[in-house]
């Protein structure tokens, strides 16, 4: 197996490290960077590259992405796809764009760490419940901001808290996407693609930040969180919102603490469904990554084992030992 890996950030570095340790150093073909200057591990500089046509040099059979924004990811998975080679993506903002400009999803794209990257969410709405109704998906989709609430309950202040998140590697640099709610309307986009087939751009999602936030004007008593909700409505109308809430002590979202994240899907047969674990962090996202290489490339190899003898000599050395298809 050879992998093209995008990014050698917080989690492209664990995801990194990771597939060293299931799959070997050679799993690791080629690894897209942005900045040359920045200090990497020394088995990682003789895979790095600066070109993003590069990464297809090396042949892979799957393309990681763990870049933030959309470009060149949107780029580079075109060219891979095009070329017939998996995509596994924890990049939110290319995906939630992504889905909201596509009628459907491609077959080769998986991105179970875009959204909740230590719960296994979209394969359980896009597999799991294909035969059931969703009617509304209500969560925590965002550790950082749910981390600071935390912090800030205990008597710290805003600014303080952030800090904290930051040093604990839970918030970035630029922390605007998440203190704004921009990250959780982002995954919440996501999810509602999946979950009602409604492609809603995150522009269009109601948002509401913690940045700013006076407790005092939240009536009632309760924990503070950052709720992202979207419900179904008659007619199959969608509404999605991301606001601070203040929530009673029985609330299944309550539970979610520090960095990690809860979501609550609603469904018409199974009722409630439940789930909560880590939301932030490279180890648990690189895992939701590994993950999807597994499923990806093994549908690659289940393709091959579905071809008439005839044929699958010439896929299997196009998919795993010949010449990667070029544009054009």
């Amino acid at each position: 197996m050879r992998i093209a890996l995008l990014g050698l950030g917080h989690v492209g570095l664990a995801f990194a490290q990771l597939a060293r340790r299931e799959a070997g150093a050679e799993a690791l073909a080629s690894i897209l960077v942005r900045r040359p200057d920045a200090e990497r591990p020394p088995w990682a500089l003789p895979l790095l590259t600066l070109d993003p046509e590069g990464v297809f040099e090396s042949e892979p059979h799957v393309v990681v992405d763990a870049l933030p924004g959309t470009e060149p990811s949107r780029r580079i998975t075109g060219w891979a796809l095009e070329r017939g080679i998996p995509v596994v993506s924890a990049n939110k903002s290319f995906v939630a764009d992504l889905l909201a400009r596509s009628p459907g999803i491609p077959d080769r794209l998986w991105f179970e760490a875009s959204v909740c990257g230590g719960l296994p969410l979209i394969e359980t709405i896009r597999r799991g419940l294909a035969g059931d109704r969703v009617l509304r998906v209500r969560g925590i989709l965002n550790g950082t901001t749910n981390f600071i609430l935390g912090a800030m309950e205990q008597g710290m202040d805003y600014p303080g808290a952030l800090r904290e998140a930051q040093e604990l590697g839970y918030a970035e640099t630029d922390p605007s996407a998440d203190v704004s709610g921009l990250d959780a309307a982002r995954k919440l986009s996501i999810l509602v693609a999946l979950a009602f087939a409604v492609h809603m751009d995150p522009a269009a999602v109601e948002r509401h930040g913690i940045d700013g936030l006076d407790p005092a004007r939240l009536p009632g008593a309760g924990r503070i969180k950052l709720v992202a909700e979207a419900r179904l409505h008659p007619g199959g109308r969608v509404l999605a919102s991301v606001r601070p809430q203040r929530l009673e002590p029985a609330d299944f979202l309550v539970r979610a603490e520090g960095a990690e994240n809860a979501v609550e899907i609603e469904t018409a047969c199974r009722g409630v469904l439940r789930f909560s674990g880590p939301g932030a962090g490279g180890l648990p996202t690189a895992a939701s990554l590994w993950a999807d290489v597994a499923q990806a490339v093994g549908d690659r190899v289940a393709r091959v084992r579905r071809l008439a003898p005839a044929a699958r000599e010439d896929a299997a050395s196009r998919v795993f030992g010949g010449d990667v298809p070029r544009r054009g």
